[in-house]
């Protein structure tokens, strides 16, 4: 049911907070996983279409070269972890509509991923990358709370008794 993963990451600790329940559903199903970085394009005030200046193209291929570099780290470490995982790191106007587009093109069987928590005039303000993808997603989307308080505890075997 669940092959194929995508894992959006922001470099964050909250993004990564997805993880566990991540690697939890690929070690049940077997499952691929696609570790994805979005790289946004900054607007650029008076440019004319692909005329870029010198300085808005090396800031460009170093916010692509350290994403890269973040998510190979991700995935060496997830490989040698015995997890099939691969990395993904694409370019966009907004991260909610990569994470769309990546999934269709890569065909993928559910989106996981981590909340930043956001409310009221912030999410208004910022907008929410999970809340679009949710809203917008074919497929299941699996939304991790990653505020500390916001997690519910498991009990453990002896409690149940």
């Amino acid at each position: 049911m669940f092959q194929h993963l995508l894992i959006p990451l922001d470099g964050s600790d909250l993004s990564e907070r997805a993880l566990p329940s991540a690697l939890a559903i690929a070690t049940a199903f077997g499952s691929r996983i696609a570790l994805l970085r979005v790289v946004l394009m900054p607007y650029v005030v008076g440019g004319h279409g692909n005329d870029l200046t010198e300085p808005y193209v090396v800031f460009l291929e170093n916010r692509y070269r350290e994403a890269e570099a973040y998510i190979d780290e991700k995935v060496a470490s997830l490989q040698r972890n015995g997890y099939q995982v691969y990395g993904l790191v694409l370019q966009g106007e907004s991260v909610a509509n990569v994470v769309l587009e990546a999934a269709d093109r890569f065909a993928v069987d559910a989106i996981v991923m981590g909340t930043h928590g956001r409310s009221g005039l912030s999410r208004w303000l910022l907008g929410s990358v999970a809340d679009k993808v949710l809203r917008c997603s074919k497929l299941p989307v699996l939304l991790v709370p990653t505020l500390a308080n916001s997690v519910p505890s498991i009990p453990d075997a002896a409690s149940r008794t």
